[in-house]
């Protein structure tokens, strides 16, 4: 039956998505959460799917049970995926690494790279083998243009259907690639509603690999009429639902990787992992891997709170973005305000809170208006202001904690402020000795806040506390002045006290921190689309993990931005004016491909970006745009795999490369669509005119991604123009299945790995978007200079 057939290619897509959540997610634990981590492991999985697609494609001629090797495939990788999910909760463990410890950048590659190896590689492999099970498929075959010999005909100088050499036709895989874009764009949807935040990632796991083997065993049974190996795949599927049933095995795997703390709770919800453990009499919490805060670490918390307050001549009305069930609240409190609201992103981290800490801990939620949803949002809509607006959040270690350090941030801040009103937040460093990379990340932070406040103080320590007022003289601050503040308020601190003040408040080290800053070069303001803080924060953090990474991240800032232009001329010119005649086709095609899959995925992370900077963190609608990139991708797969099978050979490299020109024209329409929402999308009427547009914009990209496909794919798969004619000959197409498809991942890896981590922070999102437009102009004018036929 025509339906199992494509249902047996359909899961390949759907598992491969949400396993890819699921290990995203895992890893990201491990990794720090930061979207460095995200960019390997999506480099990884594409990089081995490709290996998996082109290099294995060679094998599979050699195999003929094709069927048995299929499903074969599906059951290895179904017990596969569950192991990998197992070796990355022991990875740190086996790294030697305590929970919220920073790993090097290098052990960060190579145990990504070899943890999703095994999966990916057998995904890659599917691909390749999924065609033959079409090709098996009657119905198909007989609804569908279905080239298997090709000869010349006389009479025209295309080739018609014979029973020359035998070739595999590209429609085969056109039509694999399609069926797995549909899959992949409904496991995006299964594992939002039904997997993520609902079962944990264990039980996501098994419940799809059980529905992966369910469909196997009816394919099987009714189309392969294999029943005892349908009887062997009914034992799994009865493991895998019987082990989704029970939450203890993941909670399991989670106390090995936070050993030797006991784990108090672990669960997902649809915007990460929130964790507590307990070390002693402390109970820490942690967000995706990132430690929130500990219930003995007051300092911290008070800190946070009692500067800002102390600052201002009478704060009634407190904004608290994040940190709050840390018992920041309480602190606030003590000034008796009139009103304090708190905006926490996850309502997850609140209930796991209320569920584990002690009373004291949450005695404040009750008098305070608690708000669930992103506080750069929330500020945005409010009508409210506020005398002071504290951010209990991280530093800027990733570009979703950098949009609250920007200056676009801090211009909406400050509209919200009252006369006299004080932002703060608090950034680590060391007392004794602020080393370079410290000292850049705390300029930029300075220089961004003094672009929008007239006033800015840092009152240095083992954390910095950055304090900024438009209208408050926050210059005069100094020890008296905070002393008076303690004794006149009568605020009673375990450590921001009379005592502690002493040491805190040094103007010596006040002035040290000024004349370090000002020696300090190349520091630049934090913007939304140049979130270049994020970036002095990773070099910050890879001199820690490791020097050498740090060297060349500060070449890499430090280069010409010419010289990435001049780089991409020389890389055509190698790939083209260096190559053999006969070789001129095939790489321009393969380069068009690899560099129309870099440049997908780029715009993909460039519009995610751009919309959480302009609308705020808000997760349904996230993956409505990257669901809408699916669904583009499955509409343009259609449509390129019906106008390969239509376009005369000599007309499709004409089409790829008016695709190529259509990729350039929408980068330029993107960029135009990014201008308008910095300078309208604050409007209501125009801010839900270009939020509803966004899915569009990924929707277009995934469209113009799959178009090519299919016909480069048809191009790269034709056979030779003179084939021998009489007997058949073992077909050459065979081994070239994946390699278009690999092509595209590769292209796909690299831009993943670069644009979000590197090019992205350094050069900004509009000159990323003039350098893939480049990139594109490149491909097209490859393309075009062998468009003719040989």
């Amino acid at each position: 039956m025509a339906i199992l057939t494509f249902l047996s290619i359909f899961i390949l897509g759907l598992s491969s998505t949400i396993g890819q959540l699921v290990i995203l997610r895992e890893l990201a634990q491990v990794f720090y959460g930061n979207e460095l981590s995200f960019a390997i492991t999506l480099t990884s999985w594409l990089f081995w799917v490709a290996i998996g697609s082109g290099l294995l494609s060679k094998l599979r001629h050699k195999i003929k049970d094709k069927t048995a090797l299929y499903f074969g495939l599906i059951l290895a990788g179904s017990v596969i995926l569950l192991a990998t999910l197992a070796a990355i909760k022991t990875l740190r463990p086996i790294l030697g690494l305590l929970p919220g410890e920073l790993v090097s950048l290098p052990t960060m590659l190579l145990a990504t790279f070899l943890v999703v190896a095994p999966f990916t590689i057998i995904q890659g492999f599917l691909f390749t083998v999924a065609p033959s099970l079409l090709d098996s498929c009657t119905w198909y075959r007989t609804k569908t243009f279905h080239i298997r010999y090709l000869v010349p005909d006389q009479n025209t100088r295309y080739q018609v259907p014979n029973v020359g050499t035998k070739h595999m036709s590209s429609t085969l895989v056109n039509t694999v690639y399609l069926i797995e874009a549909i899959g992949a764009f409904a496991g995006g949807l299964v594992y939002y509603f039904l997997g993520a935040g609902r079962l944990d990632p264990f039980q996501n796991l098994c419940y799809v690999n059980a529905f992966a083997i369910s469909c196997s065993i009816a394919y099987l049974i009714v189309v392969a009429k294999r029943v005892r190996l349908a009887v062997f795949f009914d034992l799994f599927f009865v493991l895998y639902f019987l082990l989704g049933l029970s939450h203890e095995p993941y909670q399991k795997l989670t106390e090995i990787a936070y050993r030797p703390f006991k784990v108090l709770e672990t669960r997902d919800s649809v915007y990460g992992n929130i964790t507590a453990i307990q070390a002693e009499d402390s109970i820490s919490f942690y967000e995706t891997g990132v430690h929130l805060f500990s219930t003995a670490d007051r300092l911290s918390r008070e800190e946070t709170v009692h500067f800002a307050l102390l600052a201002h001549p009478n704060p009634k009305d407190i904004l608290l973005i994040g940190g709050g069930i840390g018992s920041s609240l309480s602190e606030i409190y003590k000034y008796n305000p009139e009103t304090v609201h708190y905006v926490e992103l996850d309502s997850l981290l609140i209930e796991t809170g209320i569920k584990i800490l002690p009373a004291q801990f949450l005695a404040p939620l009750g008098k305070t208006a608690l708000i669930h949803g992103d506080g750069r949002y929330f500020i945005e809509k409010t009508d409210k202001s506020f005398d002071c607006i504290l951010l209990g959040l991280p530093e800027p270690y990733n570009l979703q904690i950098n949009r609250f350090f920007t200056e676009e941030f801090f211009r909406e801040a400050k509209a919200k402020l009252k006369p006299g009103g004080i932002i703060s937040f608090v950034i680590a460093s060391s007392e004794g000795y602020l080393n370079k990379e410290q000292a850049r990340l705390i300029h930029s932070l300075k220089k961004t806040l003094e672009n929008v406040f007239a006033h800015v103080v840092i009152l240095p320590g083992e954390t910095n506390i950055f304090l900024a007022s438009d209208t408050l003289p926050l210059e005069k601050l100094n020890l008296e002045f905070f002393l008076a503040r303690i004794e006149e308020r009568k605020i009673d601190n375990k450590f921001v006290n009379v005592n502690f003040l002493r040491g805190r408040i040094n103007q010596f080290a006040m002035d040290r921190l000024k004349e370090r800053l000002a020696k300090t070069e190349g520091a630049s303001v934090n913007k939304d689309l140049k979130p270049i803080s994020y970036y002095y924060d990773f070099i910050l953090w890879s001199e820690i993990t490791s020097p050498y990474v740090k060297k060349a991240l500060v070449k890499l800032l430090n280069m010409d931005r010419r010289l990435l232009f001049v780089t991409v001329v020389l890389i055509f010119m190698a790939l083209f004016l260096l190559s053999p005649p006969k070789l001129k086709k095939k790489r321009a095609l393969l380069a068009a491909v690899g560099f129309l899959g870099l440049t997908e995925i780029s715009l993909e992370i460039i519009i995610l970006l751009a919309f959480q900077i302009f609308y705020g963190f808000v997760y349904s609608q996230m993956i409505l745009v990257i669901a809408a990139y699916m669904l583009g991708l499955v509409g343009g797969s259609a449509a390129g795999r019906s106008l390969s099978e239509k376009i005369p050979p000599d007309k499709k490299y004409s089409s790829l490369i008016i695709i190529q020109g259509v990729m350039i024209i929408f980068i330029a329409l993107l960029a135009a669509v990014f201008k308008l929402s910095e300078f309208y999308g604050t409007h209501s009427a125009a801010r839900d005119i270009f939020q509803a547009g966004f899915p569009l914009l990924t929707a277009i990209a995934g469209l113009i991604g799959g178009l090519q496909f299919p016909i480069a794919n048809s191009l790269y798969m034709e056979p030779p123009s003179n084939p021998a004619a009489q007997e058949p000959k073992p077909d050459p197409s065979e081994k070239k299945v994946g390699t278009i498809y690999a092509y595209d991942l590769l292209g796909s890896s690299v831009g993943a790995l670069i644009v979000s981590t590197l090019v992205v922070p350094i050069l900004g999102i509009y000159p990323t978007l003039g350098l893939l437009a480049f990139i594109n102009a490149g491909c097209l004018i490859s393309l075009f200079a062998v468009r003719k036929p040989a």
